[in-house]
């Protein structure tokens, strides 16, 4: 098992390609996001870094459906505080006791993001956006997860083949996957 030192080393190294506290947009094909979210996965665990990573997206297996969204949220402990939440999620109190199984895909895709915030997650992942998402909820997960994310040190990398979104974001966008090494 790598030392705490390489640990940090290799979080370093992740933060220098998806700076911290940001969201980077990464052109990549479906599969090609699949393949390079599988590989990052497996770079963090070699590195002894597995509970640093996170992929959030659909399907959303992650989401445990008879627990409520509060305890999904919390699943993974809470190495961040809860107040980094927007306002809106921390204190609707009918959302947070919903059991998970009645959330909607965008909800799902929120709370999944918000729990690994929470649990001090430094590189997420996430694939494209569903299709069904219509552009105004993109733009609203974008803007509450740059809020939330502007309080941590976590990376939020989306791999999208969407060029409209990929041009309104190119100051945080890169043409291909980089490669985290091992």
């Amino acid at each position: 098992m790598p030392s705490r030192q390489l640990q940090l080393q290799f979080i370093t190294q992740v933060h220098q390609v998806f700076p911290p506290a940001h969201i980077t947009f990464v052109h990549a094909t479906p599969e090609l996001a699949a393949a390079t979210m599988r590989e990052y996965q497996q770079v963090c665990h070699r590195q002894g870094a597995a509970r640093l990573f996170a992929a959030i997206g659909l399907p959303a297996p992650a989401v445990v459906p008879y627990l409520s969204v509060r305890s999904n949220l919390l699943l993974n402990g809470e190495k961040v505080p809860f107040h980094v939440l927007p306002k809106a999620f921390r204190e609707d109190l009918d959302f947070l006791n919903r059991p998970a199984v009645a959330l909607t895909t965008e909800q799902s895709l929120y709370v999944q993001l918000f729990r690994a915030i929470l649990g001090g997650r430094q590189l997420i992942v996430m694939g494209d956006f569903p299709a069904t998402m219509a552009v105004q909820a993109v733009r609203a997960f974008i803007t509450l997860a740059q809020t939330a994310l502007r309080q941590t040190t976590s990376s939020l990398v989306v791999f999208t083949q969407d060029e409209t979104l990929l041009a309104a974001n190119a100051q945080h966008q890169l043409a291909t996957p980089p490669v985290l090494s091992a």
